[in-house]
């Protein structure tokens, strides 16, 4: 069930949707918010990947980069603190989702369109389950389509991380 009650899809420069994501976030976890932000990649300078979004909010607000490569411990104490409120934000891959059943869940974006629709419906369904509604909100680019251009050609020739 997606309980999201505002929805937004905003096309952005390439610079601009990264700090208009992350005013965003501000908004959401100065109210008390807990919420998921989606990144394309994990690291990278391209003002799209979850280490960037770290940077900028982890000095105010606390915030944990979940994704594939960290150890299940890891992942799992991660999931533990947002579970109990201790982090109030998720920066994930899309790594992070598969038994993600937190009710309260205010707020889920997107910076960079995902893979697919499919993956983009169950990333935004999961917020709001407990019936009060979530945000979701998609910063994309035009130049977020190369990187799945890229890694469907690292699948293609056996070469490299997909993610």
């Amino acid at each position: 069930d997606l309980n999201v009650k505002n929805f937004s899809s905003s096309q952005y420069g390439s610079s601009h949707r990264f700090y208009a994501l992350i005013d965003e976030v501000k908004k959401h976890l100065d109210r008390g918010e807990q919420g998921i932000v989606y990144c394309l990649t994990k690291k990278g300078r391209s003002l799209r990947s979850c280490q960037e979004v770290y940077s900028e909010l982890k000095n105010k607000y606390s915030v944990e980069i979940y994704s594939a490569d960290q150890g299940n411990l890891a992942r799992s104490q991660i999931s533990e603190d947002f579970y109990s409120g201790k982090t109030q934000l998720v920066i994930a891959t899309k790594a992070f989702g598969l038994g993600i059943n937190k009710p309260d869940i205010r707020f889920v974006f997107h910076l960079g369109f995902p893979k697919n629709l499919d993956s983009l419906y169950q990333e935004f369904s999961r917020g709001g389950r407990d019936g009060k509604g979530c945000t979701a909100i998609l910063f994309s680019h035009n130049s977020d389509f190369e990187i799945h251009r890229s890694n469907i050609q690292k699948e293609i020739t056996g070469s490299g991380n997909k993610y």
